[in-house]
């Protein structure tokens, strides 16, 4: 998807495990995202507070790896393309707001 304003949403399931709707924020277009699992958040995510959205990027690609919503929740891990051998691994980290 191309950089701009997106809203995320999460859809509860009965079985426990959620699945996240992510879509423009001024359009019809999103994605639904099922977590491959779930981990404990990364301790600056949890003293700051704020949601964020998790990027690894390489030099032609972002691909979403961890959407952490916040509070006592843990950072669900998302299916993602693997950077390749001999591309440089950047991340990118993306503050949401409520």
């Amino acid at each position: 998807m191309a950089a701009g304003t997106y809203e995320l949403s999460r859809i509860n399931q009965p079985g426990g495990t959620p699945m996240f709707r992510l879509g423009e924020a001024a359009g019809p277009r999103a994605v639904l995202l099922v977590p491959a699992g779930s981990r404990d958040a990364q301790k600056s995510w949890e003293a700051s507070g704020t949601p964020v959205l998790f990027f690894e990027c390489g030099s032609s690609r972002c691909s979403l790896a961890q959407i952490w919503t916040g509070g006592y929740t843990p950072a669900y891990a998302m299916r993602h393309v693997n950077i390749g051998k001999d591309e440089l691994l950047r991340v990118a980290l993306i503050e949401m707001r409520r």
